[in-house]
């Protein structure tokens, strides 16, 4: 059914408790409850959730992942149609685009120290269109596809934030293999549940100054075990900023010299 497919229906869904679904000639075919398994299977949205019961919290990597196959009419819906889900408010201004799905990342940071959010890729396609793009946050929930199984790791929660300088957020930055000056990799307070709380997720950056990175790779995410890293910067948190090419290479700063 398209129903399981609509952007704003995502909230309808996990809203209330509970629901009863008609098909086309307005018979009834089940409940929210009775359904739940099938429903799950269908959306992928833990059987727990639909029913409002007691379970783990979920991470936003895993929370996006319930929409990464729904479509809207406008493209800012995709952005807006998840303000209930992330207990965001934020004015919808229709005609942004794109930019709706930024600003509601911009939001969850500011009320959340949870570092899945950067954990999505992009597929192989999508890269071959665009090689030389690269971006801190996502362009769409489309790009967390099988994040469905990223949870936070227990321990010290870092901040972060935007500066004028970029995201500025404490990782442990390792260098990647083959060593290069200018390749790394920075790695998030997240894993897998498959590969559990010793194992974190990295992305992949490259150094464009003494603390400042933009993300590249966007099509793969590390996994690597604890301890990261070689013995002289295993598990040593640094303070750095990740920018977007685009303020990074083309801004004020290549007439102002600031």
């Amino acid at each position: 059914s398209r129903w399981f497919t609509r952007g704003w229906t995502l909230q309808e869904l996990i809203a209330p408790d509970s629901a009863i679904f008609f098909n086309k000639e307005w018979s009834d075919f089940g409940t929210k409850s009775s359904l739940a398994e099938n429903i799950a299977s269908i959306t992928n949205i833990p059987v727990q959730v639909l029913l409002h019961q007691r379970g783990p919290q979920y991470s936003v990597a895993q929370v996006m992942s319930w929409a990464a196959k729904r479509q809207t009419t406008r493209v800012e819906d995709l952005g807006y149609c998840l303000l209930g889900l992330f207990g965001v408010n934020m004015p919808m201004i229709y005609g942004e685009g794109r930019k709706a799905f930024l600003r509601l990342q911009h939001e969850i940071i500011k009320g959340s120290t949870d570092q899945s959010l950067f954990a999505w890729t992009k597929s192989q396609d999508v890269w071959i269109l665009r090689c030389f793009s690269s971006s801190t946050f996502a362009e769409s929930p489309a790009d967390f596809f099988g994040c469905g199984t990223i949870v936070r790791t227990t321990g010290q929660e870092c901040e972060f934030f935007l500066s004028n300088k970029g995201l500025r957020i404490q990782l442990v930055v390792t260098h990647s293999v083959p060593h290069s000056d200018e390749s790394f990799t920075g790695y998030l307070n997240c894993t897998t549940l498959a590969d559990g709380p010793g194992h974190r997720l990295g992305i992949n950056l490259r150094k464009i100054s003494h603390d400042q990175y933009v993300r590249v790779g966007l099509w793969s995410i590390e996994r690597s075990p604890l301890p990261l890293g070689d013995d002289s910067d295993a598990g040593k948190m640094t303070t750095i900023y990740i920018a977007d090419p685009e303020t990074s290479f083309v801004g004020i700063s290549n007439w102002t010299g600031n």
